[in-house]
């Protein structure tokens, strides 16, 4: 396996291509650049292929019709997630915020509202040529392996891989 061999640094501060050896320069490059968070997010440079994200606006919408439809109000969520004030549930359901709940609170809401986590996610097919490499982490608030059960048993395998991106997780604990 060949090992990255060559950092060139971009402007602005941003950190630059990789390539992995002189076979692969013509059509596979490394690069790497800062996220609005400052993390550093590297990318594996391919040939263009699609795959299901999070459409977040319309899971917001999704998450306020629902609850509509359900008879819910936004009061009622705020005491079930004991929270001091209901911005947060206003947050989830205003698609210009562009704001999820937690993973665990959308099993809650899943599990609320009698429906799959399918119907309360939407999804978007994005076309690149880029692969995002992100170093998969432990949600920092963890997750109950119930709550990771629900979602395997409850949604299909895209939604999962979309909230497997979201969220920068595996749901193979």
């Amino acid at each position: 396996m060949a090992f990255l061999s060559l950092l060139l640094p971009l402007g602005g501060g941003q950190v630059g291509a990789y390539r992995k050896d002189k076979a692969a320069q013509n059509s596979r490059v490394w690069t790497s650049v800062l996220d609005t968070s400052g993390q550093l997010v590297y990318f594996y440079r391919m040939r263009a292929f699609s795959f299901p994200v999070i459409d977040v606006e319309k899971t917001s919408l999704n998450l306020k019709k629902i609850r509509k439809k359900k008879n819910i109000k936004i009061g009622d969520l705020q005491k079930l997630f004991n929270f001091d004030h209901p911005q947060a549930i206003y947050e989830w359901e205003n698609p210009d915020r562009k704001i999820l709940p937690r993973l665990d609170n959308l099993v809650v809401l899943a599990r609320l509202y009698k429906v799959s986590i399918d119907e309360l996610v939407a999804l978007k097919t994005v076309r690149t040529e880029l692969l995002p490499i992100k170093e998969q982490h432990p949600l920092p608030y963890g997750i109950a392996q119930a709550d990771i059960d629900y979602i395997k048993l409850n949604s299909s395998a895209d939604v999962q891989a979309a909230l497997c991106r979201h969220f920068n997780i595996s749901l193979s604990v």
